[in-house]
């Protein structure tokens, strides 16, 4: 039996010689030993190098009651899938993807794009070498294809086309799962494997028939260079059974149950697979019960009967041959008994005397210099390629996993993720980011610092833009030195989103994957802009158990994004109220409204829905709202032509101009208004981006403007009094000391916002540990010390204080918003609303009127 068992896992020279492999089971007899580990122990020893094996064994009453298919296919897999000597490793895809899927999960009432974006991000963090909570299995013996992961790396905009066109696991799920329908794709399976109820013998099903389809992928001829040319050997699966209705018989069964299954369209295969079961007698409803058992020593002459009776016989049991090792009888006589006694108990001696034949070397050995030499050549051409794409240095060595990705943007490109230290920024931030790192090597000296990532543009594409990089940086280099000297100073990392957080998905992607690798991050803060991306991003990050807080961001779509995301600034419903309140307070009866009509922008569509309810709400007559065009064919009125409709509003002194756009497009709108009403200016209330444009000094162009806009924070609200009162506060002490000029750089209030932010999740993290939890505290007991931000334990913050027990949920209650006019000089302030038990009371100290 031994030597018709070697004859089996050779591999035959020629595609003809190829024949079908039987599940070969032993039936045991009380008292007969388990021989499968001296089995394996003998194929270890072979010449040649062993075949792939797989030995699952374990004493007939300690068997794990528990363990279920997919537990004891993880072991299979990693067995086979380990490297022996002059044996190419055997890979399973196909099953690395349907372990994937069992654990993708998806958040209920998920819409399908969103669903789609979610699993599409799953799959590429599946693809970069991480499958987390699966244990007993190691990524490597997925094995996905080098030109995946080269695609990945050098081009990642064209990772799932090529996938879903050239992979062939992709491919291969909507045709042949169980849980396939006609004209699905991989995402349409995916999505109705994780919402709809699962069918336990249908995932069982799956994972076995994708461990089958592995195994025939990787024994296939038809390719030209592939490994399946070289195998020798057929992968041998040593099984144990130790009950009749256990696990394992299970897997034994549906092993010849889906071997005798046809693929559509295709001729009965023949799985590469010789598998060697041994236990009780199969009882019950078992597909081994009822067939004929033989005796080991005629298993030649019951082998070659199986295999002509092959195709006669119906499936699954014509898979499956029987062999009975038996006890010594009652009825022999003592002589007898000894003997067979003394076999049974030296079996594996026995077993170890046979001689096993030498496995044949691969006909492809030779390539293998030849391939050596060819990867050399590319990797000349690679190397500087990759490098580029990494934003790396020029032949230093690629990394398989990179921190940032060069991608496109206006008029260059810019390098999107988690900045190293040491990395190229902007001249205008390099002082302030020579700071940060100066005080991160302080915080890394103490063995409790925490880690925070400031996410937002580090790229920035304009003047306006630069000047808010950088006083974002400034504010947070502030409240990181005043932890310098606390039980857990803060480490902080700075990621780039891009210009306008153009890329705010993919810088997401990497925090992830730092967040997965470093339990010390607690969160991150700033994010930029209130655009379609930074939502993206929220959700991204929140999926993956990452605290967000914002800094200057007011849309309550990015609140709605994730649980786990806060922020410090009022949201755009309370900026309308306070907009509404100030025109009533004026005198005005009427406005017009003007808006970004890029349907991306987030921020500028939101607020103006809100406008346009709150002035409502005030008997303010809303006389048009009108959308501007950020793009050539796009919605909206090219935004110089609105001049005349905004200075439409010069006919009554009860009128008002409100502007709800971007700062970028602040200079054409005047311009328009400029012509249209030959520099007679309506009053204007703008948004508090429009504060980039004033700081930026670009309203001196034009003479006689009226223009009062609202500001989430501002070193204005001091007045004449800034260079005194900046005595009292630590802000503004530790920005002189560090930068310089505190009054006059923090008129737009992102210094402030961001120091506030960084303060916020720095009390939130206190808030966890105070409670007991552990060190690092969880992304949960994070969430729960944000909560716990409200009412007594609100938080005086430098730019107004935060509550976050409000009616809106995770927004500061009744923040504090300011109202600035324009002059020649300096902003000066004309109010404020809202709470700043900070600072004493102040009253605005502009002239009536502006212009």
């Amino acid at each position: 039996m031994l030597r018709r068992l070697d004859r089996l896992w050779q591999r035959p020279k020629w595609p003809n010689g190829e024949e079908a492999l039987p599940i070969i089971y032993l039936v045991l007899d009380d008292d007969v030993h388990d021989p499968l580990p001296a089995l394996r122990a003998r194929l270890g020893e072979s010449p040649g190098g062993p075949p792939p094996h797989a030995l699952i064994h374990k004493a007939l009453d300690r068997d794990d009651p528990d363990e279920d298919i997919d537990t004891v296919l993880r072991e299979i897999v990693a067995r086979l899938a380990d490297k022996q000597p002059r044996r190419h490793p055997l890979r399973f895809p196909h099953y690395g993807l349907a372990t994937w899927l069992l654990r993708l999960r998806l958040p209920a009432q998920t819409q399908p794009d969103d669903a789609r974006r979610i699993i599409a991000g799953e799959l590429k963090t599946l693809l970069r070498g991480r499958l987390p909570h699966i244990q007993n299995f190691d990524l490597e013996a997925a094995g996905f294809p080098w030109w995946i992961k080269l695609t990945y790396t050098l081009l990642p905009k064209l990772l799932l086309p090529v996938m879903s066109r050239t992979w062939r696991p992709l491919r291969w799920f909507p045709e042949h799962s169980p849980y396939a329908q006609a004209g699905n794709t991989f995402y349409e399976l995916a999505r109705s494997f994780t919402l709809g109820p699962r069918d336990p013998e249908k995932v069982d099903s799956l994972l076995v028939s994708a461990f089958l389809e592995d195994l025939h992928q990787a024994y296939r001829r038809t390719s030209l260079w592939g490994s399946g040319r070289r195998r020798t050997c057929y992968p041998v699966l040593l099984i144990s059974c130790p009950r009749a209705d256990g696990t394992r018989l299970r897997l034994v069964e549906l092993l010849g149950l889906l071997r005798g299954q046809r693929p559509r369209g295709q001729r009965q295969r023949r799985y590469p697979l010789l598998v060697l079961a041994a236990g009780d007698p199969p009882g019950g409803e078992s597909a081994l019960n009822g067939l004929g058992e033989d005796r080991p020593a005629i298993a030649g002459v019951a082998l070659d009967g199986w295999r002509s009776g092959l195709e006669a016989r119906g499936a699954p049991a014509r898979w499956f041959v029987l062999f009975r090792l038996s006890a010594p009888g009652t009825e022999e006589n003592e002589e007898q008994a000894r003997r067979k006694r003394h076999a049974q108990d030296e079996i594996q001696q026995e077993i170890a005397e046979i001689p096993l034949p030498r496995a044949r070397r691969p006909w492809a050995t030779y390539l293998g210099a030849a391939f050596a030499a060819l990867c050399l050549v590319a990797s000349v051409i690679a190397v500087p390629l990759v490098d580029h794409h990494q934003c790396r240095s020029v032949l230093s060595l690629p990394a398989l996993h990179a921190d940032m990705t060069r991608e496109p943007g206006y008029g260059a490109d810019q390098c999107v993720g988690v900045l190293p230290a040491g990395a190229h920024v902007p001249a205008e931030l390099a002082d302030v980011v020579k700071k940060i790192n100066e005080n991160n090597k302080v915080a890394e000296g103490n063995p409790d610092h925490v880690t925070i990532i400031h996410f937002s543009m580090l790229t920035p594409a304009s003047a306006q833009s630069v000047r808010v990089a950088r006083e974002e940086l400034r504010g947070l280099a502030i409240a990181q030195k005043e932890t310098l000297s606390d039980q857990y100073p803060i480490r902080l990392l700075l990621a780039n989103a891009g210009d306008g957080m153009r890329y705010a998905d993919v810088a997401a992607e990497e925090i992830r994957h730092r967040a997965r690798k470093d339990e010390r991050i607690m969160g991150v803060v700033s994010l930029g802009l209130s655009t379609e991306q930074t939502a993206v991003a929220i959700r991204l990050l929140g999926n993956a158990g990452v605290v967000t807080v914002g800094s200057a961001t007011t849309s309550d779509v990015l609140v709605s994004a994730s649980s786990s995301y806060f922020q410090v600034s009022p949201n755009n419903r309370r900026e309308a109220q306070v907009a509404a309140d100030y025109a009533q307070r004026q005198g005005y009866r009427s406005v017009r409204i003007f808006y970004s009509g890029d349907t991306h922008d987030i921020y500028s569509t939101d607020l103006a829905k809100y406008l346009r309810t709150a002035f409502g709400d005030h008997r303010i007559a809303v006389r048009a709202v009108e959308p501007y065009q950020t793009d050539p064919g796009g919605p909206g009125t090219v935004i110089n032509l609105l001049g005349a409709s905004a200075c439409a509003a010069n006919r009554s002194a009860h009128e008002l101009v409100v502007y709800a756009g971007r700062a970028e497009r602040f200079n054409a709108f005047l311009n328009g208004i400029k012509l249209s009403c030959q520099d007679r200016y309506p009053q204007i209330l703008a948004d508090d981006d429009v504060s980039r444009f004033v700081l930026a000094g670009q309203n001196k162009a034009y003479p006689h403007l009226k223009l009062d806009y609202l500001a989430l924070a501002s070193s204005a609200l001091w007045g004449k009094n800034c260079a005194e009162a900046k005595q009292n506060y630590s802000f503004y002490a530790l920005y002189d000391q560090m930068f310089g000029g505190a009054c006059d750089e923090n008129k737009d209030g992102r210094a402030l916002l961001n120091y506030d932010a960084l303060t916020v999740l720095k009390i939130a993290v206190w808030n966890a540990l105070q409670t007991g939890s552990r060190f690092p505290p969880p992304s949960n007991a994070i969430v729960s010390g944000l909560n716990n931000i409200r009412n007594r334990n609100k938080v005086t913050a430098a730019s107004g204080d935060i509550d976050f027990g409000g009616q809106d949920p995770r927004v500061p209650a009744d923040k504090a918003i300011l109202i600035l006019r324009t002059t020649a000089d300096q902003p000066c302030l004309v109010e404020t609303e809202g709470e700043l038990s900070k600072q004493p009371h102040i009253s605005g100290d502009c002239p009536d009127k502006s212009g």
